[in-house]
C-alpha cells in the first residue's frame, strides 16, 4: 500500500492522547450550548479535527487504492480496507464519547448494573478513540494492514526481476 507507514504514523498522530488545551476548538457549537457540554465535545472532537488536518494522507491513499488492487489483483483491497475500518472505528468512538458517554459520565443518576455497563463501554470506545498500550485495540488493525502489503509486495518482488524500461517474469 503506497504510504501505508505514513498512514500508520497518521493514524498514531490522531489517537495520541496528548494534545493542546485549544485541540478540539474548531467544532461547531450548537446556539445554546452550555460551556461543560462544548468542554467534553471539543475533547471527543480532537480526533476529527487532526484527521481534517492530515485528510490529504487519506485522499492520497484512496487515490492509489485502484492502482495497488490493479498490479496486485487477488486481496490487493483488504489493507485499504483495514486501514478505512480502522479509521472509521476512531471517528464513530469521537461521537460514540461526545454524545454519550462521557455527557453522561458523573451528570446521570445510574443504578449499579447500569453504571459498570456504562463504564464498560466507555472503556471500549476509549480504548479505540486513544492509543493507549496495553488497551489498544487499532493498532493491530494497522500493523496487520501493513503486513499483509509487505506480504503482497514482497511475493511480486520474488517473481519479477527489474529490466531497464520494464518488468519481466523470473525464469526458473
Amino acid at each position: 500500500m503506497p504510504n501505508s507507514y505514513e498512514v500508520s504514523d497518521v493514524i498514531r498522530y490522531i489517537r495520541n492522547p496528548a494534545g493542546t488545551i485549544d485541540e478540539g476548538s474548531t467544532r461547531k457549537r450548537r446556539e445554546g450550548e452550555f460551556l461543560d457540554e462544548s468542554r467534553i465535545l471539543d475533547n471527543a472532537y480532537v480526533v476529527v479535527e487532526r484527521y481534517n488536518k492530515k485528510e490529504a494522507v487519506f485522499s492520497n491513499l484512496r487515490a492509489k487504492r485502484h492502482r495497488f488492487m490493479a498490479m496486485f489483483r487477488a486481496n490487493a483491497h483488504e489493507p485499504f480496507d483495514d486501514i478505512a475500518n480502522a479509521l472509521h472505528r476512531v471517528l464513530v468512538a469521537s461521537h460514540m464519547l461526545g454524545s454519550h458517554y462521557w455527557k453522561r459520565q458523573g451528570r446521570v443518576q445510574m443504578e449499579e448494573q447500569e453504571f459498570r455497563n456504562h463504564l464498560k463501554g466507555m472503556q471500549e470506545q476509549e480504548a479505540i478513540f486513544w492509543m493507549i498500550p496495553g488497551s489498544d485495540v487499532v493498532t493491530p488493525i494497522v500493523d496487520g494492514a501493513i503486513k499483509k502489503v509487505e506480504a503482497i509486495t514482497d511475493k511480486a518482488a520474488q517473481e519479477y526481476v527489474g529490466v531497464p524500461g520494464r518488468w519481466q517474469r523470473r525464469k526458473g
